[in-house]
């Protein structure tokens, strides 16, 4: 299958594949940051219940620090997912920024009169960061925004199967 991806796509995979457990690590943290709204869902569902209908006091210390521990665990999970794949994007980076400099000691004379050294700045600079940075960000999207969705729809589906599925329809 990789052979159908784009080559620069295959290149940069090839860059991340020494940071496979450090983004591993990473995916578990936004999967933990993901499952918080599922979580907070469920819980309010349940203190709701058992504070109007069953009337318990002990709910009024409960309710909030229950909702206080999964804003404190989501806290977590997203810091720590986003310092893993910032750890993982600059040692990317700064790989690619020393092939690029390995490169440019052995362009020809004419390269240099070619490119101004404001365009060659640039490309250390900003070009790298920039592409790297949205892609971690991209990812971090995709994959947290998708474990969230899969997440709310087991929620709704564990409590009314025929409700989730017509609500699907409309």
């Amino acid at each position: 299958w990789m052979e159908k991806v784009d080559p620069d796509l295959r290149r940069l995979y090839r860059y991340f594949l020494p940071h496979k457990w450090r983004l591993a690590v990473a995916v578990v943290f936004l999967m933990g940051s993901a499952s918080m709204s599922s979580v907070t869902a469920t819980l309010l569902g349940k203190m709701t219940d058992i504070g109007f209908y069953h009337q318990e006091g002990w709910n009024i210390y409960a309710a909030p620090l229950a909702l206080i521990g999964v804003t404190l665990g989501f806290a977590i999970c997203t810091v720590m997912s986003t310092v893993l794949m910032a750890k993982v994007s600059q040692a990317v980076l700064v790989k690619l920024r020393m092939q690029l400099f390995e490169s440019i000691l052995h362009w020809p004379d004419a390269e240099y009169q070619r490119n101004t050294t404001g365009r060659i700045s640039s490309k250390f600079v900003n070009e790298a960061n920039y592409a790297l940075s949205g892609a971690a960000k991209s990812a971090i999207v995709l994959v947290r925004d998708s474990l969230q969705i899969i997440g709310l729809i087991g929620v709704l589906v564990w409590h009314d199967i025929t409700l989730t599925f017509v609500t699907m329809l409309v």
